[in-house]
């Protein structure tokens, strides 16, 4: 038995459920290393060993025999909602994407994978999950979020959003501007290539503001090159977070620019 000063290091409870025989013996010989492992083959045998005890940690095959994605997704809110979640799955498209988002889960794996990856996939979860653990930290945090891509916006807006932030959205420079004279907000996201005007020059005209002046500014981008050498100074932004956006990056940005504690 590991020790730690005389007492037995916690190991953390892990709910495996996956129906492909081969993928499950892999994950759990795997997991068991670190993991107290509880694997199961369907949703049906998981229900049984989630009304038994609580995992601090799901494992999730996306595609189960028997249950169509919006049963699975319904099932997960009502059985997963104090654990944090690794959901596997095939490709991954952003309405997919979205869809994890809305249901908590804080990391996801494309089929096939190696398993380091699974466990990159479990630290950031269970990272995540603390983090955000409770929603007191976000409570009344203002967020204005100037995105055209609207599967971008709801990303970001249904992460806040679930963590007590409240989010005032823009399709583009001229509602971004708009909505931050309406109010002002204790922290930005701002999407660089907007129709219209674009997010360089939304921070030009914010900065110029006397009163949004010193409101926190975090870019968000597709492409580093649209950034460039020294992008940051000269706009001014306070930090760049690169899409497909790390929800993990985000906390820890958000963190490091003080607008939340704890």
């Amino acid at each position: 038995m590991d020790q730690n000063n005389g007492a037995p290091l916690h190991r953390i409870s892990v709910l495996l459920v996956e129906d492909d025989r081969d993928m499950r013996y892999a994950c759990e010989r795997f997991l068991r290393k670190n993991y107290d492992v509880t694997a199961v083959q369907s949703c049906g045998e998981a229900l049984v060993a989630l009304q038994k005890e609580s995992f601090e940690l799901i494992v999730l095959d996306l595609k189960m025999p028997g249950m169509s994605p919006e049963d699975l997704f319904r099932w997960i809110g009502e059985h997963c909602r104090d654990s944090a979640v690794v959901l596997m799955t095939g490709s991954l498209s952003d309405e997919k994407r979205l869809d994890f988002v809305k249901l908590g889960a804080e990391a996801y794996l494309e089929k096939p994978f190696e398993m380091a990856q699974l466990e990159g996939a479990i630290q950031r979860s269970l990272k995540l999950r603390r983090e955000t653990t409770g929603i007191q930290p976000f409570l009344g945090l203002r967020v204005l979020i100037a995105e055209d891509d609207v599967l971008q916006l709801q990303l970001l807006r249904i992460f806040l959003e679930t963590r007590g932030c409240q989010v005032t959205s823009a399709a583009d420079g001229k509602e971004a501007l708009e909505a931050l004279f309406q109010e002002k907000p204790d922290l930005i996201f701002l999407d660089i290539m907007m129709p219209g005007m674009n997010g360089f020059e939304v921070c030009q005209h914010v900065r110029k503001d006397p009163n949004l002046k010193d409101v926190p500014i975090i870019l968000v981008t597709g492409k580093r090159e649209e950034i460039g050498d020294g992008a940051i100074g000269k706009a001014p932004v306070n930090a760049v977070l690169y899409k497909p956006v790390d929800l993990l990056k985000l906390i820890e940005l958000v963190r490091s620019l003080g607008v939340i504690h704890g």
